[in-house]
């Protein structure tokens, strides 16, 4: 879905809405189809949501962390 431009963001977030709900992974991805819709604010809304779920799965949030390096990028769109 990421390298998929044909693909259009309705479609990824209808699938989210089924499958990924609480997926940090799944937010991840996206949160980079947003970015890259230029759509900022909410990218950096799911981005900041997938790094809560992925706290509250026991999750490791190193700093090299892309999700969380992506997360902090974000902050200078919105």
């Amino acid at each position: 879905m990421l390298n998929d431009d044909k693909i259009d963001i309705k479609k990824c977030v209808e699938h989210y809405e089924k499958y990924g709900k609480n997926n940090p992974d799944f937010q991840h991805i996206i949160g980079i189809k947003y970015y890259k819709n230029k759509q900022y604010k909410e990218a950096l809304e799911i981005l900041q949501s997938a790094l809560i779920n992925l706290k509250n799965n026991e999750g490791l949030i190193a700093p090299f962390t892309e999700l969380l390096n992506n997360c902090i990028n974000m902050h200078q769109f919105a």
